[in-house]
């Protein structure tokens, strides 16, 4: 996968992910650790903050624009019943196959730039969030960089993702209770199997009582 130019620079963009979204996005890398991921972003966003509350993850085989695109439509449909009337598909996650490769790829821009450019209508951005294998190795980080855009070029924000240090052990739990997790690329072998994971979320709420 071919990398993209970025730049760093100062922003106002914030990103926070909340408990259910952080723990699909990561055991969707961990189930497929040898392998690249990636998926869609669910929440609110406006023109300086996205809240992702969910996420859909997508691919582990690689992703072709014709699933992509109906992917997206039942991921738009489903950001309604995540998040009432302003829910959305506020950005794109991706986890790079090599745990040292920490480059935006071309394909992350591309799609995050397409989500963007649904949103600006309504005066709203979009992010990309990045899982940063290399970072996981320490404890207390959530692994997490996110990107947003000026309109030429993805920038990397300088403001961290925000996530409850209690998600990060969340996680941990979720590993070590072999928690299932079902990408879009399952759903299209076995369409019996459910891309929004609600097992997840029910696994979540159990563990927060």
């Amino acid at each position: 996968e071919k990398a993209c130019p970025i730049s760093k620079c100062s922003t106002r963009m914030q990103v926070s992910m909340g408990d259910v979204a952080y723990t699909k996005m990561m055991m969707h890398a961990a189930r497929y650790f040898y392998c690249a991921v990636d998926g869609l972003c669910i929440g609110t966003c406006g023109e300086s903050e996205i809240t992702i509350l969910d996420v859909v993850p997508l691919f582990h085989n690689g992703t072709l624009a014709p699933m992509l695109e109906a992917a997206a439509y039942m991921a738009e449909r489903y950001a309604k019943s995540v998040a009432g009337a302003e829910g959305a598909v506020v950005g794109y996650y991706f986890s790079n196959e090599h745990v040292k490769d920490e480059a935006l790829t071309v394909q992350a821009a591309t799609i995050g730039s397409t989500i963007g450019d649904a949103l600006a209508s309504t005066g709203r951005r979009a992010c990309v969030v990045q899982l940063a294998n290399a970072r996981l190795e320490h404890p207390t980080d959530a692994g997490l960089v996110a990107y947003e855009s000026n309109g030429t070029a993805w920038t990397r924000t300088d403001a961290a993702v925000k996530v409850d240090p209690a998600v990060t052990n969340l996680f941990l739990s979720a590993l070590d209770d072999d928690l299932p997790i079902v990408d879009f690329d399952l759903h299209l072998d076995d369409v019996a199997m459910d891309w929004r994971n609600t097992q997840v979320k029910d696994w979540v709420k159990r563990r927060l009582k």
